[in-house]
């Protein structure tokens, strides 16, 4: 399961890096009547956006309801693209186009929403307006939803509008679009190639001189609190707030104070986590957010509470909150039942504790809600009847966190839920488990601390070279202290030497000034090579990204050739034909396995023959439905090719061991097939395939008229400069030499 939206701080505050404006209006109900009152001009076609995009917020309304209120936008979105249309009102009909695709987008509908933006990005094409239709080309890469099947697709926009803004030279927009698709990446697990697009955007934005920088800090701080540094995430968090505060744009301020809190919160800072969650809470509730947001932000501030020895104060928030709001939907009651939950155990509650948690867990079960805060709620229903002694049900709950531990929590939260699974596994006997829960919970907690660790020596290396400079310089003083006083004692005693001795001084002096410029000038020459360093290592990290993306896409491009082949022979009858078939597939997984091992390995370009010949040796016996009277011996030599001679030869390899298989034990049903690779001197390799069955007919090892195989073997042969021998010896023998490079 990928993450749903940015994380756990997206769950929680509700927003991503594009956050909408804020509704003049103040509920749905006003917006019905003044709709109801409207004239058919534009202020209704305005108010007919307004409503039917509160029906589509993402976060406004519960998912039992979605497709209820998606249905009412859509309804909504027609009548203005009616109206729209009867006033000649053309910037309108297109917004209601896009209204209406980002509707049907919603519901599931992706062939007919995005028909809906294609009529509008048609029309800039045809006007030539190349920023229009880069911009509908981004509002419809972030209007689908985050689903594995809309991964590619939502990239694919983006990108079209990344390619749009790049010829218009448009820098400002192609960093934002860049700012979505590193949310979008964030969002289905790509960690690190999130951290390096945000880097770029914010390098950009400074470059160019943009001032509203707050987005993408608050999306680096997200992407560094769920790696795990806190205090690299703290100091984005911070300057998110500054950005926001320096630029006076307020609009949505409890996001970024909601990310700060939770930062805190992980750093354990409870008084500055409880400070920042109380001035998150505020505003929700100011602004009448949804009451399951309410609910969630209350229940966090209430835990930071609990860990700050207040839990009577946490007790009584979360009490006036529920009278207040009074929960009703299912996912609603689960919320303000874990919240009572923390509570009640918290204040040593255990009969009234259990109850609320295993409320909870049944209210999730209705909600049919699975984001990151149930697994959260089944590990604070496993962690408390793991401290009430109730080791079944600890373990039961424990498990059923594990089992969602994709769910895109941070590594700290998926680090303690193993640590949990632990204690439960251990306190049941179940030492196997438990050994394994302990493991990757180490293993999470290394390398948490390794990052940690490698930030904190890169600081002390700084430190070091600070203190050693500072140091130089003070030696330096001394020295010329000292030359002073010498100076003064040998003007007392010798007036004769004041010339000479003022001379001394120049010159000590002026190597003093020279030895300062050097060291100047020397450190600007570091950091330029630092720099340099740090660039051509990017360069090269982006290069072997992209060659294994390459390797990967060309792999998945064969699988997709073989299924396209393997529902084509379902349509065939005749034999032959669907042999031709399975012969074609065949030769195409011995270039797919291939690309599969390059994109797998640390080495872009070369295959181990040792690891790939048994590989393809498998698929073959596999294809054929194997007689395990037919035994293979392989003597491959430790031998690394280039892909260019690996290729090649898996496919001489697919020919001549389907061959073996298919025709040289015909009469017996037995036998043993030998491969081997070998350097016979340097430079130079041979291969051997032979099989001790009935041979091969005299016709084929002539220059007489041969078979596609055997055709496509000697082609094969040529283009790895290569020589090839078909005898027959005791059976069928292909010999091939070439060389190894």
């Amino acid at each position: 399961m990928f993450k749903l939206f940015v994380c756990l701080s997206a769950l929680v505050w509700g927003y991503t890096i594009v956050i909408a404006q804020e509704s003049p209006y103040k509920s749905h109900k006003e917006l019905l009547l003044l709709l109801k009152s409207s004239k058919p001009d534009s202020n209704r076609i305005q108010l007919q956006f307004a409503l039917g995009n509160a029906y589509l917020d993402r976060f406004g309304f519960l998912l039992e309801r979605q497709n209820i209120l998606s249905d009412s936008a859509i309804t909504l979105f027609k009548e203005a693209l009616f109206l729209s249309d009867s006033l000649q009102l053309e910037p309108y009909k297109n917004e209601s186009l896009c209204l209406l695709g980002c509707a049907y987008l919603r519901v599931g509908e992706l062939s007919k929403g995005k028909d809906y933006y294609m009529e509008v990005i048609k029309k800039y094409q045809k006007e030539g307006n190349k920023q229009k239709e880069a911009r509908v080309w981004e509002k419809l890469g972030f209007d689908y939803n985050r689903e594995e099947r809309t991964y590619t697709v939502a990239l694919e926009a983006y990108r079209r509008a990344l390619e749009l803004y790049r010829e218009l030279d448009d820098k400002d927009h192609e960093a934002g679009v860049m700012l979505k698709i590193a949310d979008h990446h964030f969002a289905f697990d790509k960690v690190y190639l999130a951290e390096k697009e945000l880097s770029w955007v914010l390098d950009t934005y400074k470059n160019i001189g943009h001032e509203k920088l707050y987005d993408t800090y608050y999306m680096l701080s997200v992407v560094n609190r769920h790696r795990g540094d806190f205090d690299k995430a703290l100091l984005y968090a911070q300057e998110c707030i500054k950005n926001m505060e320096k630029t006076k744009d307020v609009g949505n301020p409890e996001t970024f104070y909601g990310e700060l809190a939770m930062v805190y919160q992980e750093l354990g800072q409870h008084e500055e986590s409880i400070k920042w969650y109380r001035k998150d809470l505020e505003l929700i509730v100011g602004k009448n957010r949804n009451k399951v947001l309410i609910f969630r932000t209350a229940g966090l501030l209430a835990l930071q509470l609990i860990k700050g020895g207040k839990a009577y104060e946490a007790m009584s928030l979360i009490t006036e909150i529920n009278a207040k709001f009074q929960p009703m939907s299912p996912l609603e009651l689960a919320t303000m039942a874990q919240n009572f939950g923390y509570c009640h155990e918290a204040l040593e509650d255990y009969p009234n504790a259990e109850k609320y948690f295993l409320e909870m867990i049944d209210q999730y079960g209705k909600a049919s809600h699975d984001d990151g805060f149930q697994t959260l709620a089944y590990r604070d229903a496993g962690n408390f009847f793991l401290k009430a002694k109730k080791n079944e049900l600890a373990q039961y709950f424990l498990n059923k966190a594990t089992v969602n531990e994709g769910s895109g929590l941070p590594r700290s939260v998926i680090k303690d839920i193993y640590l949990l699974n632990f204690r439960a596994d251990s306190t049941m006997g179940n030492y196997l488990s438990a050994i394994e829960s302990f493991q990757k919970y180490k293993s999470l907690n290394d390398t948490i601390f390794n990052d940690k660790r490698n930030k904190q020596i890169e600081e002390l290396q700084v430190k070091y070279e600070t203190a050693k400079k500072e140091s130089e310089i003070q030696q330096l003083t001394n020295n010329n202290f000292l030359q002073q006083n010498k100076l003064k004692n040998s003007l007392v005693v010798r007036n004769s030497i004041i010339s000479a001795a003022l001379i001394l001084i120049g010159i000590v002096y002026y190597r003093y000034l020279l030895k300062q410029k050097t060291n100047k000038l020397l450190e600007h020459s570091q950091i330029e090579i630092a720099q340099k360093n740090r660039n051509l290592e990017r360069l090269v990290s982006e290069k072997e990204w992209l060659v294994k993306e390459i390797h990967h896409r060309v792999k998945n491009n064969y699988q997709m050739v073989m299924g396209l082949l393997g529902t084509q022979s379902g349509y065939l009858k005749h034999e032959e034909a669907l042999m031709a078939i399975k012969e074609s597939k065949q030769r195409i997984q011995a270039m797919s396995i291939i690309h599969q091992k390059l994109y797998q390995s640390n080495n872009l370009s070369a295959i181990h023959m040792r690891d790939y010949v048994p590989e393809l040796v498998e698929f073959l016996k596999f294809s054929y439905d194997h007689n395990p009277k037919i035994k293979f011996s392989l003597q491959i030599e430790q031998i690394i090719l280039d892909h260019t001679f690996a290729i090649p030869l898996g496919l001489i390899l697919n020919e001549a061991i389907t061959n073996s298989l298919k025709y040289a034990f015909i009469e017996t049903g037995e036998g043993t097939i030998t491969i081997s690779l070998r350097e016979t001197s340097k430079g130079q390799l041979k291969l051997v395939i032979g099989d001790n069955g009935i041979g091969i007919p005299e016709r084929y090892t002539t220059n007489a008229p041969q078979s596609m195989g055997l055709n496509l073997i000697k082609g094969l042969c040529e283009d790895i400069g290569g020589h090839c021998k078909l005898e027959n010896k005791g059976g069928t023998r292909l010999s091939i030499i070439f060389p190894s490079s």
